[in-house]
């Protein structure tokens, strides 16, 4: 996904652990929250209800892009001839990228 352009992606654990935190940081009061993200990491500051809908969005982004993965290698794997797997669209159905600015 996209933070204020800039490419990002949180792996199942990284989104996992920032999740909790923000549930943490909003039990405390807190109504914003600093996110690093990228590689090398960089520093966004966003309302706590922005980071919560931020990352249901690439939760959902995720959720998608791995059950369409899951029905590819179905397909994948009932393809016979070297033209069904050279003409096969392994493209196909996933979710345009999420992006956010912050």
């Amino acid at each position: 996904f996209t933070v204020n352009g800039m490419n990002v992606w949180l792996d199942k654990a990284t989104r996992v652990g920032l999740s909790n935190i923000i549930n943490v940081e909003e039990s405390l009061g807190r109504e914003t929250i600093r996110l690093w993200l990228g590689k090398p990491p960089v520093a966004f500051e966003t309302a706590i209800g922005s980071a919560k809908d931020m990352l249901a969005a690439v939760e959902i982004y995720a959720k998608e892009c791995y059950d369409n993965t899951k029905k590819h290698e179905i397909a994948i794997s009932l393809l016979r001839s070297e033209q069904e797997i050279t003409t096969y669209d392994f493209t196909e159905g996933y979710p345009p990228k999420v992006s956010f600015e912050l």
